[in-house]
């Protein structure tokens, strides 16, 4: 995760020229706002034990992590140093789904069988999500298009016994499980868009203008481009049998995903902008922000 930071700090400074590291402070920078976020990551993770006699005999245990989601509810406040940078601290809720399976294989000559020994989900679980980020523009063009980054780093650790442990594949040989994980998500994304202002001028007698509203929104930002995507996950079984016996398990993985966003940004007045993208690849989800300056 450091090198995550690392990266995040090297972007920053990338973008961001000498004379804007200390602005002069103006309120009407201050950017603060709600979020709400989906997100289907492909971080399937297989571990394998296995053991073999020859070519004749083969056993082994795989730990198999699937369906893992992740729903978010945060807020922002962030400040605008220049047009190429946009720091802003994250704080908000965290839920995540996830599945996991442990099966047994074995192999004699040709034949070969599994069995599921052991299967968890992680249902209900929910903890204080944090974190912080970076957006602004890489480059602009005199016919409006720009290209902009925003890249972050969030954070959150969950728990739940909503779930019970099942044994054998069967429902009915089940056992209470303290299931544990944590959730770490670095993403950068790289999009292209264009203003389209919805306002009109009308030119006074006195020579002044006055703007007109024909829609109740004054423009809008379609974007284009991808997202990559790092993930940290860390998940934990503590399984209670009574007062007979308590099985552990633990698996750590790492997912690195690419994935096209795209989407639109709405300036509804001065103040306010509100957005919705949509992430279609190796993650899939959906993002939705509401903005508003000062």
């Amino acid at each position: 995760m450091k090198r995550l930071l690392l990266a995040l700090l090297i972007v920053v400074a990338m973008a961001v020229p000498a004379y804007a590291i200390v602005p002069a402070y103006d309120k009407s920078n201050i950017e603060v706002g709600v979020e709400y976020g989906y997100s289907h990551q492909d971080i399937e993770d297989i571990n394998i034990i296995g053991v073999g006699i020859g070519d004749f005999l083969g056993a082994g245990l795989n730990l198999e992590t699937t369906n893992v989601k992740e729903w978010s509810f945060l807020a922002t406040l962030g400040y605008k140093v220049c047009p190429q940078l946009t720091p802003y601290l994250i704080l908000g809720d965290g839920f995540i789904n996830l599945d996991q399976e442990l099966t047994g294989n074995v192999s004699i000559g040709d034949w070969s069988g599994s069995l599921p020994i052991l299967t968890t989900q992680l249902r209900g679980a929910s903890g204080f999500m944090i974190g912080a980020g970076a957006k602004g523009e890489v480059m602009s063009f005199n016919n409006g298009i720009t290209i902009g980054y925003d890249t972050r780093w969030t954070t959150v650790d969950v728990e739940s016994t909503d779930r019970q442990a099942m044994f054998l594949g069967e429902s009915y040989l089940k056992a209470d499980n303290k299931m544990k994980s944590s959730l770490g998500v670095f993403t950068i994304d790289m999009a292209v868009s264009k203003y389209f202002d919805l306002t009109k001028k009308e030119k006074l007698e006195d020579g002044t203008e006055k703007v007109k509203k024909p829609y109740a929104i004054q423009g809008i930002t379609p974007f284009v481009g991808g997202r990559w995507t790092h993930s940290d996950l860390v998940v934990k079984n503590e399984i209670s049998i009574g007062d007979i016996a308590r099985i552990g398990t633990e698996a750590e993985m790492q997912g690195n995903m690419l994935s096209a966003i795209g989407g639109l940004t709405i300036k509804i007045n001065d103040h306010v902008k509100a957005s919705c993208a949509g992430i279609i690849g190796q993650e899939n989800g959906v993002q939705v922000k509401v903005g508003y300056n000062f």
